[in-house]
Order: C-alpha cells, then sequence, then structure tokens
C-alpha cells in the first residue's frame, strides 16, 4: 500500500495551506488502537512488596532515649516497653538499621527509596527524649501516658500527639508549635 492511498493533501479556503486528510481510519485503528488493548490486557501482577505491613521487634535492653535519622515517622504507643513496630514494605526492612548506645535506641534508614514511607511504631513509656534527624511526622495512637518528653527536631517535622504531661522541643528557630 502506498503513502499516496492513505494520506491525501486537499485544499483549504487559505492560498496555499494545505491540510491533510487520512482516507484509511481502518489502517489506524488496526495499527494502533488494537495492539494498545491488546497489550494493555496483560495487566502485571501485583507485586508483593507493595503491601505495608507491621513487623514485631523486641529490644533486648531497655532504652531511655530514640534516635531516628532517615525519613521515619513515628506513632507513640502505650504498649509494652521494648517493644517496637516497623510499618512498611516487606523489601525496606533489610534497609532499617538499629542499635543501641548507652541507653539510646538508634534508628537509621538507609533506604534508596523516595517515595515508600516507613512507619515506627514504639511505646511512649520511659522515653525520655526523641530525636528526630529527616523529614518525616510524630503522632499517637492515643492519649500516651508519658509525664514528660522531649523533642530534638532537625528536619521537616510535624508533630501531633496526645498527651497530658509536658512536653519540651528542641529544634531551629523556625519552629512553629501549634496547640489543639
Amino acid at each position: 500500500m502506498r503513502v499516496s492511498n492513505i494520506i491525501k493533501p486537499f485544499r483549504s479556503g487559505i492560498h496555499g495551506v494545505h491540510h491533510y486528510e487520512t482516507l484509511g481510519r481502518g489502517l489506524f485503528f488496526r495499527l494502533f488502537f488494537l495492539p494498545l488493548v491488546f497489550l494493555s490486557s496483560f495487566a502485571a501482577p501485583t507485586p508483593l512488596l507493595k503491601e505495608k505491613v507491621k513487623k514485631r521487634i523486641g529490644i533486648s535492653a531497655p532504652f531511655y532515649k530514640l534516635r531516628i535519622e532517615g525519613d521515619i515517622s513515628i506513632v507513640l504507643t502505650n504498649d509494652s516497653v521494648n517493644v517496637l513496630y516497623i510499618e512498611s514494605n516487606a523489601h525496606d526492612w533489610e534497609k532499617v538499621k538499629m542499635h543501641l548506645e548507652a541507653g539510646t535506641l538508634v534508628v537509621r534508614d538507609v533506604r534508596d527509596r523516595l517515595f515508600s514511607k516507613l512507619k515506627l511504631h514504639v511505646s511512649s513509656k520511659g522515653i525520655e527524649s526523641i530525636q528526630l534527624n529527616g523529614d518525616a511526622d510524630i503522632s499517637s495512637s492515643e492519649l500516651i501516658s508519658n509525664n514528660n518528653i522531649r523533642f530534638e527536631l532537625n528536619g521537616n517535622i510535624e508533630v501531633k500527639i496526645k498527651t497530658k504531661g509536658s512536653v519540651a522541643f528542641e529544634g531551629p528557630e523556625d519552629v512553629e508549635i501549634r496547640r489543639y
């Protein structure tokens, strides 16, 4: 089939301007639309890595301070002490490093994924201070029972916690504190 049989110029009212009209509309349908429908009918299987799951982690020694390095959101709970949960894709668990340093639990996020969120559920009981270096949120799932907690914030962090105790904040000068 020659190109001249498919596309034919026709003259418009404007002098010297050609517009093109297709004569083979069925050809367009066969060349583009049918393969598109055919290819889209084979949906890729949904990987299990996209599912959010919670993993329970028991800490062997007591800790009084929590230091987070990376983009990890924190949810404070009233659960038992020395137990925390990581909520993320199963693939991301391996890339979270934890260790104890003189009563401080250090959690470091070494993931290279920008769009997956990691959430750490930790008991507020016995925690004296939380240092967060990264872009994340701190929230509470309920009214926390800790009477005195101090936050050291370095990064773009939003804190929404419910407590009857006192809360102290340290951080850059552009920290905005709102009470609800």
